[in-house]
């Protein structure tokens, strides 16, 4: 959605970003990324956000379409900038209007350019192809990060849509178009005030499910933007493989003159008292409330800047944070002016110990890496990548420490 600010009358947004954008730096550190632009929001749920526990993410409502997971051919898409594209990525995901523009493998240097969209591309009609939709959104988590996703990192909405061809921005009407044979799950489209309650074994889950698909606060409809500008409402109970079509722009079948009819629904204005969110500010004071929270969360802001790589030492660690602008620090309760004092527990008033060199993920990591020297009453907090905290006992914190976690063993300089 960056590339379209300059015909939104935004020009003075778009010369925020510095360099290419890669790696978070060129819309993070400029601030861009925290600026909503009210035309990528629904009116209804007004101005989302999402947060890493340092960092603040506007969040949009509307995304282009993407195939089905369920198609043949499917093999996903490639997020990384180290890797080719998947296998058939631009002909099996990319069957929209909106597609990604390409891949680069920045250790290589090597760039693949997929094909430009044209009107005459759209071999099915633009008036007659979805170019963008209403995206879902779970009502009791319009603002959203990891904590609040249970520990799972909410990739379906960080980093906001100044993000490249991903969920934030891309989404799919997940049909079963091989029907039983089909490979993935449906991903039906949902409205807000449905329940995304998970069940584990009969019991509901801490966990938040993905958002892939499309929806809306509206009662029984979501809006949807066509190729040729026009708007149309449609019916949450449409069929979904008939929705997968209209989603593509080269289905080359002759599209029922009645299709729309039985897709949309009457236009009409609706107002839904939503959740009163919370502030950014707010929301960010209660991730970091303790020291374990701060430095854990300052741990992954520089995983962010290292390739999802951890601190080589407590030195490299403390440099960083002293590049940290001082009103990001002051948000989020570290005094710019006495850094040392974040690397002391509140609890017992020791330092903390850190775990080092630990290897992240874009996609959330669930390693400890914060911890509690002495704790209280026998049992001391630790600090995960997923925005948790844990109190653990002796015999758990030695396990943690040692990188004997779920998944496997993480190589790391202990200090």
């Amino acid at each position: 959605m960056y590339q379209i600010l300059p015909y939104m009358e935004e020009q003075s947004l778009y010369d925020l970003r510095e360099g290419d954008g890669s790696g978070n730096t060129g819309f993070v550190d400029t601030g861009l990324i925290e600026r909503p632009v009210s035309a990528f929001n629904c009116p209804t749920r007004n101005n989302r956000f999402g947060n890493d526990g340092l960092d603040v993410y506007a969040l949009g409502d509307y995304a282009g379409i993407m195939a089905s997971h369920n198609d043949p051919g499917w093999q996903g898409f490639a997020w990384q900038n180290t890797v080719p594209p998947n296998t058939n990525e631009e002909d099996a995901v990319w069957t929209g209007i909106i597609v990604k523009g390409g891949q680069v493998n920045v250790n290589s240097g090597e760039v693949w350019e997929f094909s430009k969209v044209s009107f005459a591309k759209v071999t099915d009609g633009s008036s007659k192809t979805i170019l963008v939709a209403e995206k879902a959104a779970n009502g009791a988590l319009y603002s959203i990060d990891s904590a609040a996703a249970g520990g799972k990192h909410p990739y379906w909405e960080l980093y906001g849509y100044y993000i490249g061809a991903d969920w934030p921005t891309m989404r799919q009407f997940g049909a079963l178009t091989q029907g039983t044979s089909s490979p993935n799950v449906e991903v039906a489209v949902k409205p807000d005030s449905q329940s995304r309650v998970v069940m584990d074994r009969g019991r509901p889950s801490t966990n938040v499910p993905d958002e892939q698909g499309f929806g809306s606060a509206h009662p029984s409809v979501l809006m949807a933007l066509l190729g040729d500008g026009s708007v149309r409402t449609i019916s949450m109970d449409a069929d979904l493989v008939l929705l997968d079509q209209l989603g593509k722009r080269r289905l080359m079948v002759v599209h029922n003159p009645y299709l729309w009819i039985l897709c949309c629904g009457l236009l009409f204005v609706a107002t839904v008292t939503g959740c009163r969110q919370s502030s950014p500010e707010s929301t960010l004071a209660s991730l970091n409330e303790s020291n374990v929270q701060r430095l854990t969360n300052l741990y992954f802001a520089y995983q962010k800047k290292h390739s999802f790589n951890g601190p080589k030492d407590e030195q490299d660690f403390r440099q960083f944070i002293q590049g940290i602008s001082p009103d990001k620090l002051s948000r989020i309760g570290v005094d710019p002016a006495s850094i040392d004092t974040v690397f002391i527990s509140d609890r017992d008033g020791q330092p903390l110990r850190v775990r080092y060199r630990v290897k992240g993920s874009m996609m959330g990591s669930q390693e400890p890496v914060v911890f509690e020297a002495e704790g209280a009453e026998g049992m001391r907090m630790v600090g995960f990548l997923n925005m948790t905290q844990r109190e653990v006992d002796a015999a758990e914190y030695d396990q943690l420490w040692s990188g004997k976690v779920a998944g496997g063993s993480t190589r790391n300089n202990n200090s």
